[in-house]
């Protein structure tokens, strides 16, 4: 999956239902910074009503308003979105968690968030994504994402080590085993 993502360009990848709690506002401008910057650069929207975002987006930004995923077409449209995206890209306002992350470490994507509620306990830093501050400049998301993308083997380790946190940590198996063993130490 990491090998077939694109060099020349950069796939982002923004999931979530509220385009400004889920930061889809510092979604767009990280996305255009980046083609300002001179790395051509796609925003692929899931999640979104129509009527949340701007009226006029740039060429380089996809809207997928919502994904079934309880159908078959569904499910592998959003595991296709997941396999090709370079980075989820999720800067949150307010988060309790975010399943998301985890599913984007399936797939070997790192995750790009905010340090806020429980998101920091799933992207861990240089693991399998970075947090931000929540003030962060557009800036710092844009240097994190233009020295990757300008590494291909540091991407790789990256989208790599993403990967490996979703086997040993992020999943539902190891979860309801940790679950379990501390029950029976209870």
């Amino acid at each position: 999956m990491v090998a077939a993502r694109p060099s020349d360009h950069c796939r982002l990848l923004f999931i979530g239902l509220g385009w400004w709690r889920k930061g889809g506002d510092v979604a767009l401008e990280v996305a255009k910074r980046l083609n300002a910057n001179g790395l051509r650069t796609e925003l692929t929207v899931v999640g979104c009503h129509r009527q949340e975002l701007p009226e006029s987006l740039p060429d380089f930004v996809r809207v997928v308003e919502y994904i079934n995923r309880a159908t078959k077409e569904g499910s592998e449209q959003f595991t296709a979105l997941l396999r090709n995206s370079h980075f989820l890209l999720v800067p949150s306002r307010f988060e309790a968690m975010g399943l998301v992350f985890c599913e984007a470490c399936a797939f070997a994507t790192p995750c790009l968030a905010t340090h806020v509620g429980g998101v920091p306990d799933i992207v861990k830093n240089e693991m399998n994504g970075k947090t931000f501050t929540l003030n962060a400049d557009v800036e710092e998301y844009c240097q994190f994402v233009q020295e990757l993308m300008g590494n291909n083997k540091k991407y790789k380790e990256l989208a790599f080590s993403a990967f490996n946190e979703y086997q040993t940590r992020l999943n539902t198996k190891t979860a309801a085993d940790n679950v379990i063993k501390l029950l029976q130490e209870l």
